[in-house]
């Protein structure tokens, strides 16, 4: 607002990651059509976590923390299973709801909408946990709402990502994980779901194999620092090289 007004011009947000999860949050539920006309522009999501991941939920099954997976206490899982940002990091529900994210000893294969049983009743069971599990749970089963601006979302599907766990060898025991495309962390398929449903929105696949394009250097990868420059100066997304494609086809703003 005080940029408004001090320089009369629309801002534009940028969100990485959780970041982006944020700000689809606020944008879908916390502020209204004319405060969103009025001050913002544009939104741009360099990938977006709002989709959820299975590295997320692997690292949860496991105990581990992400960035210290080296160092394992019963101190740091009781605390690991506790953090509500964790919790609303597992595959969304209506994203996921057609796609296979587990298989059980017996065969049996869990969607989206059986994940939160899956893991009430086979992983978390420290009682505060589940209490914010199930609060967490009023975010993932829902779809994830279009931000009511216009938005950019920048993704990558060229990096081994984990897709699905395989516990083959029990419940109890560490699963198997099951790759497919993505940037390491978060799988394309639900960074294409949003480009699919939403209308309002211009989605960019870098396919790239590189790792500076894996999920966390991203934000400092400068051929994308480069778009999201060009996209805030001149609205406008630079001519696309070595293999990135409009998903959708649509490259207009």
């Amino acid at each position: 607002e005080n940029a408004y007004e001090n320089l009369h011009e629309k801002i534009t947000i940028i969100g990485f990651s959780q970041g982006g999860f944020m700000a689809q949050q606020f944008f879908a539920k916390h502020c209204t059509t004319e405060w969103k006309d009025k001050y913002i522009s544009k939104c741009i999501l360099i990938a977006p976590s709002f989709t959820g991941n299975l590295q997320n939920m692997y690292n949860f099954w496991v105990k581990r923390i992400p960035f210290a997976s080296f160092v394992h206490t019963d101190t740091l899982s009781y605390c690991f299973e506790q953090m509500p940002s964790v919790h609303v990091h597992m595959p969304n529900e209506i994203i996921y709801k057609d796609f296979v994210l587990a298989i059980g000893p017996d065969g049996k294969e869990y969607k989206g909408t059986d994940i939160y049983d899956l893991i009430m009743n086979q992983s978390l069971f420290n009682e505060n946990a589940r209490k914010m599990y199930e609060k967490s749970e009023e975010i993932m089963k829902e779809a994830p709402i279009e931000p009511g601006i216009k938005t950019i979302l920048l993704m990558n599907s060229g990096i081994k990502t984990a897709v699905a766990m395989n516990f083959t060898n029990g419940f109890q025991q560490k699963p198997e994980r099951i790759f497919g495309e993505g940037d390491g962390t978060l799988p394309a398929y639900g960074h294409r779901w949003a480009c699919k449903n939403w209308q309002n929105v211009t989605c960019v696949d870098f396919k790239n194999t590189d790792k500076s394009y894996q999920h966390h250097p991203l934000i400092s990868n400068e051929r994308v620092l480069n778009i999201i420059s060009n996209i805030t100066v001149y609205d406008q997304i630079p001519e696309l090289e070595n293999g990135e494609e409009y998903v959708n086809g649509s490259d207009e703003l």
